[in-house]
């Protein structure tokens, strides 16, 4: 974007940023990447988001939309759809995000503040958004809304992934970094681009003109139409060891493959090295993140004239740490869970891949004798041959790797005289910006007897909902702050376990 212009089981994910586990880089075999930052789904040491919606007038780069909170849809899962939706003629509104500072004020206007995320959090980073680039999804004919409008229905829709500097007052003395723009005017929608804009004129520049047209980095082509499936775009940068003067290495990705660079800031044209180095390097914080989903434009042209709204989804927008060589040791598999049946004859044992390991091949696990009970490339496993009583029952879980085998880890599973149905844990809760509506998730007990389904009760502990997903959202707040109660429970076939209470302060 131009600123100017019985057994059976679902354990969630145990693993989150905030234990940052290294391990290979999916778009690099050779170095390894440590996740930091889950900005969709973690929240910052003082509970808030690690981005914010806007209601934010951007007209100035050409396009005819101006962005609102109402049009970023937070899902149960914590993924966002941005919508377009057209108000009159020559006028929408849609959605955006930013990791930004001071996003709650004047000109951006979030309804609430959130924690500031920049490229400035370490010298050799990735940062991975997947998203499914946006189609059209009413139409004046009808065509968008049961899917069988042409492609060209989509005309219009400039959906973006791009970066700017802390100091982004005098646009582009810092330079601004898109990652991918898609549907450029007069091509086919299998097409994106990447750009990079700064002051000055220069041959390598679009029509000489670094600001405004900008710094090509690459113009990729899909073998297919660009949405009709979900891509993932990565952008890694890392401070040049060998420059003088603070610059850095740019790289970008999709799905996990190389598509440009690596590129030295120092070797850009103008003021390009200039405007990268000061925006990488300011003591106040690097680059920001916007996702956002323009309609207009010098971009991609007039919208279609049949099109009146659209969507896109951003499924993960991921902040990696990168080490520049990969593991070199087998290690073996972490985050342990159980669960045993109520006849005290089953035991399942649930694990997770091993932190910052050489390639896994596959699993075993061993009796109290060290006796190979199993061995396969699965998550989990069951052992069926309990003699039906209580007591301690100890097991030995490794890895297999391409390079040997790990170290062996005890994991002992203690099945009480009364078994227990025990209850959810890890609870967390986020709530709309319109205050009508609280998402609640949770993980699911660590030793427990089977859990066949949650139960989520009101303040009063009458049942609001029952089902077998580790979330549930609550669609009927009045919109207003206040103080929420929930209870929380497991369900083991006829038992219940204790009540865990959640409250939600919704500010």
């Amino acid at each position: 974007m131009i600123k100017n212009k019985h057994l059976l089981f679902i354990l969630p994910s145990v693993l989150t940023s905030s234990l940052a586990i290294s391990a290979t880089c999916s778009f690099d075999s050779t170095k390894s990447c440590q996740l930091i930052t889950d900005i969709l789904q973690d929240k910052a040491s003082n509970g808030l988001n690690y981005y914010a919606s806007t209601n934010y007038d951007h007209r100035m780069s050409g396009e005819i939309n101006v962005y609102n909170t109402s049009k970023v849809i937070k899902k149960a899962d914590g993924k966002l759809t941005l919508l377009a939706d057209l108000i009159n003629t020559g006028y929408w509104l849609s959605g955006e995000i930013m990791t930004r500072a001071n996003l709650n004020s004047p000109p951006f206007n979030s309804p609430i503040p959130s924690e500031v995320w920049t490229t400035k959090a370490t010298k050799h980073g990735y940062l991975e958004v997947n998203i499914n680039l946006p189609v059209c999804t009413k139409s004046i004919d009808g065509l968008c809304q049961q899917g069988t409008n042409p492609s060209t229905y989509n005309r219009g829709l400039w959906p973006a992934i791009w970066m700017m500097p802390t100091y982004d007052s005098n646009w582009p003395q810092n330079g601004e970094i898109d990652i991918m723009e898609a549907y450029p005017q007069n091509t086919a929608f299998n097409v994106t681009t990447a750009t990079l804009h700064f002051n000055g004129n220069a041959p390598q520049c679009g029509g000489w003109d670094c600001r405004g047209i900008g710094y090509p980095l690459e113009s990729h082509q899909f073998p297919q139409l660009a949405y009709q499936s979900p891509h993932t775009w990565g952008f890694e940068w890392e401070a040049d060891p060998n420059s003088q003067n603070g610059g850095y290495i740019l790289t970008g990705y999709i799905d996990n493959v190389k598509t440009w660079g690596p590129l030295k800031t120092d070797t850009l044209p103008a003021d390009g090295a200039q405007a990268l180095q000061r925006g990488f390097n300011d003591p106040n914080g690097g680059y920001y993140l916007i996702v956002n989903l323009a309609v207009g434009g010098p971009y991609a042209g007039a919208p279609n004239s049949k099109m009146q709204a659209a969507s896109m989804q951003i499924n993960s927008v991921k902040f990696y740490k990168v080490n520049s060589s990969a593991p070199d040791a087998c290690n073996p598999p972490i985050n342990f869970a159980a669960y045993y049946s109520l006849d005290k004859r089953n035991i399942n044992l649930k694990w997770q891949a091993p932190a910052d390991s050489t390639n896994v091949l596959a699993y075993k696990v061993k009796d109290w004798q060290k006796r190979v009970l199993w061995q396969d490339n699965k998550l989990t496993w069951t052992d069926t041959s309990l003699p039906g009583t209580s007591g301690k029952f100890t097991y030995y879980l490794s890895s297999v790797c391409s390079n040997g085998v790990s170290q062996d880890i005890q994991y002992d599973v203690i099945i009480p005289d009364t078994p227990q149905c025990a209850s959810p844990t890890d609870i967390q809760a986020t709530y709309s910006n319109d205050k009508k509506a609280i998402s609640l998730g949770w993980s699911s007990p660590v030793l427990s007897l089977p859990v066949t389904s949650y139960q989520v009760r009101d303040w009063q502990q009458r049942v609001l909902w029952q089902g077998n997903s580790l979330n549930w959202t609550d669609h009927s707040l009045p919109g207003t702050p206040g103080k929420f109660t929930y209870f929380i429970n497991a369900v083991c076939s006829n038992l219940n376990s204790n009540m865990v209470q959640k409250d939600v302060f919704i500010n």
